[in-house]
């Protein structure tokens, strides 16, 4: 496989063209299956081709399969990795990867950003994606046959009220950087994605889950360019979330954010979902 310049593909991420989603496929016995699907923009899959290693009789590939196996292990024990399968669709490439697992109760979902880091790396670069930036890594189960009970860590700060001035000057921060390089940065994030959900094997019939579609319940689902909105056109709001010190100043803004299109974050860090 050809790998690609490190310092070019982490440009390439820190553009946005990319696209994670993470589906939890739950059986009635606790078994099931992790769907893990990288997609990378294919303008940005062409560059790194051009990039990469001038042997020409070596096909690049975004799928690197013992990076692949090595998931399997850092998502709980008794994870194996079933197989990849190349898939491109809606002007970006990538691949499906498929995890099996005995028990749910040994699974913790944890950050993917090795999959948005792609060629050879030595470990000194930054992360550049993935659940722990959304807030979402290390995410743990407890199941029993017809409730699954969910559990996302969060890190709470004491509760303090952020300062009128500092908001004033990070909203104009905001406002400043939109007005300044908002086309850009739409040029780059608007079509960058990221989501994470579990399907059960039954209809859902009681939960606190935040968004819940008759079998599924989604913990988070972003479209990057509804952040770019929220910063265009409510830049305080935006602050706000920046500035967020605490988990109930966080819960409050998101769930003014909840209205939002392309936008689902499960602020309950406590989830427990009923199906049959």
């Amino acid at each position: 496989m050809r790998h690609a310049p490190v310092l070019l593909l982490i440009v390439l991420f820190l553009a946005g063209c990319f696209q994670t989603h993470t589906v939890i496929f739950l059986n009635a016995d606790g078994s099931g299956t992790v769907e893990e699907t990288v997609l990378l923009a294919s303008y940005a899959v062409n560059m790194i081709a051009g990039f990469g290693s001038t042997d020409s009789t070596q096909a690049f590939s975004l799928i690197d399969e013992d990076k692949l196996m090595a998931r399997a292990d850092s998502l709980g024990e008794g994870v194996t990795f079933s197989g990849v399968e190349e898939l491109t669709e809606n002007g970006f490439e990538g691949y499906v990867a498929t995890y099996a697992f005995t028990d749910i109760n040994q699974i913790r979902l944890t950050d993917n950003s090795d999959a948005l880091r792609l060629g050879d790396d030595d470990g000194e670069n930054e992360q550049v994606g993935g659940m722990n930036g959304l807030g979402l890594d290390g995410v743990t189960f407890a199941y029993e046959p017809g409730v699954l009970e969910i559990h996302i860590p969060r890190e709470d700060e004491p509760e303090t009220d952020i300062h009128p001035d500092s908001l004033a000057a990070e909203t104009e921060k905001i406002r400043q950087q939109m007005q300044e390089q908002g086309g850009l940065i739409r040029g780059f994030l608007d079509n960058a994605r990221m989501s994470a959900s579990i399907v059960f094997p039954g209809t859902i019939t009681e939960t606190n889950a935040s968004y819940v579609d008759s079998t599924t319940v989604t913990l988070v689902d972003i479209l990057f360019g509804t952040m770019l909105d929220l910063m265009e056109e409510n830049p305080e709001l935006a602050a706000r979330l920046q500035l967020a010190h605490s988990e109930s100043q966080r819960q409050a803004v998101l769930a003014e954010m909840g209205e939002l299109a392309d936008f689902r974050y499960e602020a309950n860090s406590d989830v427990v979902v009923r199906f049959e």
